[in-house]
């Protein structure tokens, strides 16, 4: 639907085209995953440049004007316009895709609640669903850990040791378990004897469902590669400690969680490369 009515917009029409970019900048000021960050910079960057040219050309006086400043303007115009089709093309494009990606996944009526809004983290892989679907069902603390960083984990405490490999007998995951976050009896219980995230529901070789977490979720783009997808319901934190969550929580949610997914990138396209085969829990 986007991608027509992308090619429905008059080259010619430097306005319109103009306003059509703007706009679509502007609707996607809202979450974005991480890899379209630089794409929705450049482009508001470049409605920026299209709304001051506007501005100048609309502030220039007749006596001003001079026959040397017509064909010029004119090559920046003609510059710009080209561009700015060229972009809205490439938006329209992501937009389509971030729709995509927004759609309905397991896990969803178990994870919104009052208020929570959802955190997107997602990277691209190299490799079959069922390579990667492999490394995602065997994380927790007990088993091959969360592929993140483990120093910052282990000065807390949490023994974790990240696999680097796909393990048998770490493929299966049945509802109502516990994902270890960390050891029995972690600081002494003071948290009670088991800390983690139960699971709540399992879709083999596709989705994995943490209750109070969200859904890991492995979507295959063709047969050679895939796409992880981590969605997590998120409740903005009480005014008194918004700078905490926004200072603290949620720079380090993020700086932990997409190296967890960058790691099970480079694992599972390490896996592929060397044409290892793998089979994801049944």
């Amino acid at each position: 639907m986007l991608s027509a009515h992308a090619a429905s917009l008059p080259r010619a029409d430097r306005a319109e085209i103009t306003e059509v970019v703007q706009s679509i900048v502007t609707s996607l000021s809202g979450d974005l995953l991480p890899a379209d960050l630089t794409l929705y910079r450049e482009l508001e960057t470049l409605a920026k440049f299209i709304h001051d040219a506007k501005t100048e050309i609309s502030a220039l006086r007749p006596h001003e004007i001079r026959e040397e400043h017509l064909p010029k303007a004119t090559d920046e115009l003609d510059a710009i316009v080209e561009a700015t089709a060229e972009a809205t093309h490439t938006i329209l494009d992501a937009v389509e895709s971030i729709e995509k990606i927004a759609g309905a996944l397991p896990g969803d009526q178990l994870m919104k609640h009052g208020g929570a809004r959802p955190i997107h983290h997602a990277v691209s892989i190299a490799a079959p669903a069922p390579v990667v679907w492999s490394y995602v069902v065997q994380i927790g603390q007990d088993r091959a850990g969360f592929y993140s960083h483990a120093a910052i984990e282990n000065l807390l405490g949490l023994r974790m040791r990240n696999a680097d490999r796909v393990h048998p007998e770490w493929q299966q995951r049945r509802v109502g378990e516990l994902v270890r976050a960390a050891p029995e009896n972690w600081l002494g219980g003071a948290f009670g004897p088991r800390v983690g995230w139960e699971v709540a529901e399992v879709v083999p070789g596709h989705a994995l469902v943490l209750r109070w977490w969200g859904a890991f979720v492995v979507d295959p783009v063709d047969s050679g590669s895939s796409r992880l997808l981590v969605r997590t319901h998120y409740a903005d934190a009480p005014l008194v400690f918004a700078p905490l969550d926004l200072f603290l929580f949620e720079p380090a949610h993020f700086v932990m969680e997409r190296r967890m997914l960058l790691t099970i990138r480079d694992l599972a396209e390490r896996d592929a490369r060397a044409g290892v085969a793998r089979r994801g829990a049944g």
